[in-house]
């Protein structure tokens, strides 16, 4: 008797022992897993991270290498932007006046997991002048007051189109009430109740100067060629002084060089800036090395002013894709052209020019895009 209950206590130990064994199996094994879960989170985490830094490097590198080209005059600096971008006053939507943008709010999840988003909704409304300067597509009502600019007057249409009759010659400085944009055309009325259309280019916002009739805007004598160059006066980064290829013809009438489409309407003007320093360090830095090439680049800046009714040098260098650097040094050349153009109203050619590239070193498919005016110097020129 005995003998059977040391029996059945071995036996209930051993079962004993094999439960517990058992339940620190299980223990161990769902420790494991645990460990093998946190383990893939953290595995994850770390890729996420390696690959938001990934990402980061990637536009870095971009926006360096962007960096890394020429500019309009083709010289390789690392800080200029590539090939003088395609210049606007300031960047316009080129469809619609009214531009409607969809910003996406960052997801939140909630304590349930479930993931909300806010959706927003923007719309970008142009100014009447802001549609005047860069006009998108179509015909836009506008009402605006705006000052005819050529000192020669300008022609009224009778619609919008150069082989339309000319109604009459609106004169210099003549406000106008601008109601219609239509492209390169706005429609305006008279203070009489007339109406008509006049080429946009022709109108700016701020009332031009009065013109004294004992002081002309061009000057009697006009150098037709630029003056012997110092060679130790010339920046390494500029483009080297050529004459004009012969296509270009000599001077015209107060010009100084003849093209293939004057502009009969297109007179130059004398204009005050508010940073003389830095509109002739800006001159130099670009066509310094030659009197002509400065006169075009001089030109191409006042037509600018006069175009946007912006009269500071830094401003449109920022605005219009300027990347010479503002010399500190500027030569008798460049001052002499500073002043023709801004002080006596000369210009280089009869016809208004904004954009200009260095042909002779680069390619632009957006600057052929625009009116050609003249080739000087391995640089050509071009209005809008």
């Amino acid at each position: 008797m005995k003998a059977r209950r040391r029996l059945d206590r071995v036996l209930l130990l051993v079962a004993a022992l094999l439960v517990l064994t058992l339940v620190a199996v299980l223990i161990v094994k769902s420790l494991e897993d645990s460990a093998k879960k946190t383990g893939l989170i953290s595995v994850d985490f770390s890729e996420a991270v390696t690959l938001a830094e990934t990402s980061e490097l990637e536009v870095h590198k971009k926006s360096e290498e962007a960096l890394l080209e020429v500019d309009h005059l083709g010289r390789d600096l690392p800080e200029l932007i590539d090939i003088y971008p395609a210049p606007t006053v300031a960047p316009m939507p080129v469809s619609e006046p009214a531009v409607e943008t969809t910003a996406v709010e960052p997801t939140i999840v909630t304590e349930d997991n479930v993931d909300v988003s806010f959706t927003t909704t923007t719309v970008l409304q142009l100014t009447d002048y802001e549609i005047f300067l860069n006009p998108p597509s179509g015909s836009h009502d506008v009402d605006l007051t705006l000052y005819v600019s050529p000192t020669g007057g300008v022609n009224l249409r009778s619609e919008a189109s150069t082989d339309s009759l000319a109604k009459k010659v609106i004169a210099y400085g003549s406000s106008v009430h601008v109601i219609r944009v239509e492209g390169s055309w706005v429609e305006v009325k008279l203070s009489g109740g007339e109406r008509g259309y006049l080429v946009r280019e022709y109108l700016q916002a701020i009332k031009p100067p009065v013109l004294e009739t004992s002081v002309t805007t061009q000057p009697t004598t006009v150098p037709t060629q630029a003056p012997i160059q110092n060679p130790t006066t010339v920046a390494p980064t500029q483009a080297p002084t050529q004459a004009p290829p012969a296509t270009v013809a000599p001077s015209s009438g107060n010009f100084l060089l003849g093209i293939a489409n004057p502009n009969p309407n297109y007179v130059g003007r004398p204009v005050q800036v508010e940073d003389r320093a830095v509109l002739e360090g800006l001159v130099m830095g670009e066509f310094g090395s030659s009197y002509t090439g400065a006169v075009l680049v001089a030109q191409a800046i006042r037509d600018t002013m006069i175009l946007s009714g912006v009269y500071n040098t830094a401003t449109i260098a920022r605005n219009w894709g300027y990347h010479a650097s503002v010399s500190n040094y500027v030569n008798e050349n460049t001052k002499r052209a500073v002043a023709f153009v801004f002080d006596e109203g000369g210009s280089a050619v009869q016809h208004s020019i904004y954009y200009f590239y260095a042909a002779h070193r680069v390619t632009s498919s957006w600057h052929e895009s625009q009116r050609f005016v003249v080739e000087y110097g391995g640089c050509r020129f071009f209005s809008r």
